[in-house]
């Protein structure tokens, strides 16, 4: 029990800093939550809900309970769906939206229901699932890249995480002749993608940050006018707590290993493009794959196929980070409607700063966007 409630602090302490500043915890949620419920509500035939959305309320039904237990942590400890519920609460205040051609529905409540459904339409554009293909196996998914710019081949070069490419070189690329690793532009569903752009087989990792780049011909696939190089910031934000960033990749990871996310918001739509909405909470120095780095701490929604995102300033949407992971917590047991789950929760995520890259010698043949 004093494990649970401990852990039940942590997470409140958590949310506490998803909410805006000056706004009460409990009253923030659940005036959230109440505008939620209303609209999945509102869009029924009388209010009646169908089986197909019923899980879904059931969850909001249950985080709204927990809401009210928010000041009174011991009662929420108790409560079987706890962890659940401060998982959907939290994934009201930073979801991961679903792109469909480069645009998301508009959200009709919380902090972000003003930001216009294709405020990411031009970025999204150039952001990339990164792929395998084994024979004529389907696309494996194995992580998401973007493009940053051209080198002196007049290639697109495509940016992403070290971990990706090192994960691809272990699976037998490019040695192996029958592994195709590629681009896909247009992963907006499970089952259907766009086309697979094959990189060059050269590649290069940066020596101390997760960072490595791909080499795409732009002139030799059907890749779309659409796809440019984005814009990478020169500079750091003067004023980190205001700053609004979103991230832009393909959320995936095992459902078999840690099913927890389904509970609450991504369902079975893994792999897919989405817009994940959140704040930088801090500039840092951490320990990442053996070196200690600078790195951006942010709190938008990933998941281990985000791996190689780029993360937007909505402000001036420049690209000011590289996403590359987090800081697990212990694994915890939560209980749902269809039984208890093992919960691997994050303490922060981490990515590159890219403006710190603009200089760097590893970047001398970028011509960056």
């Amino acid at each position: 029990m004093k494990d649970t409630l401990r852990s039940i602090k942590g997470q409140l302490d958590r949310l506490r800093s998803l909410v805006p500043l000056g706004e009460d915890l409990r009253e923030f949620v659940s005036q959230i939550l109440d505008e939620r419920i209303a609209s999945v509500a509102s869009d029924t035939s009388m209010g009646i809900v169908p089986p197909s959305v019923l899980s879904q309320t059931q969850m909001l039904a249950s985080a709204r309970i927990a809401a009210e237990l928010i000041d009174t942590p011991e009662r929420l400890a108790v409560k079987p769906e706890g962890i659940v519920d401060i998982g959907m609460i939290e994934w009201l205040l930073r979801p991961a939206l679903p792109l469909n051609n480069d645009e998301f529905e508009p959200m009709e409540s919380g902090i972000w229901k003003n930001l216009p459904s294709d405020i990411v339409a031009r970025q999204s554009s150039s952001v990339c699932r990164l792929d395998i293909v084994i024979d004529t196996s389907d696309p494996i998914h194995i992580g998401t890249g973007f493009v940053a710019g051209e080198d002196s081949m007049g290639r697109f070069v495509i940016v992403t995480n070290a971990h990706v490419v090192d994960e691809v070189v272990r699976l037998g690329w490019p040695a192996n002749k029958r592994i195709l690793f590629g681009c896909d532009f247009s992963r907006f569903s499970v089952d259907i993608g766009g086309e697979l752009c094959p990189v060059e087989i050269d590649y290069k990792l940066h020596p101390t940050n997760d960072m490595a780049l791909l080499y795409l011909r732009n002139n030799s696939v059907n890749i779309g006018d659409r796809i440019k190089p984005l814009q990478v910031a020169g500079s750091a934000p003067e004023n980190i707590v205001e700053w609004r960033i979103g991230v832009i990749g393909h959320p995936a990871f095992d459902s078999r290993r840690d099913p927890f996310p389904q509970f609450f918001g991504f369902g079975n739509e893994f792999g897919i493009k989405r817009f994940s909405p959140g704040f930088i909470r801090a500039l840092d120095e951490r320990t990442w794959r053996g070196n200690d780095v600078y790195v951006v701490l942010h709190d938008a929604t990933t998941l281990s196929g985000s791996s190689g995102s780029c993360i937007l300033d909505l402000e001036t949407m420049d690209i000011v980070g590289l996403h590359f992971g987090g800081w697990p917590l212990h694994k915890q047991k939560a209980t749902t409607h269809v039984g208890d789950v093992i919960a691997q929760l994050f303490e922060s995520n981490g990515a590159v700063p890219m403006w710190k890259l603009v200089e760097d010698p590893f970047c001398s043949d970028l011509m960056f966007g």
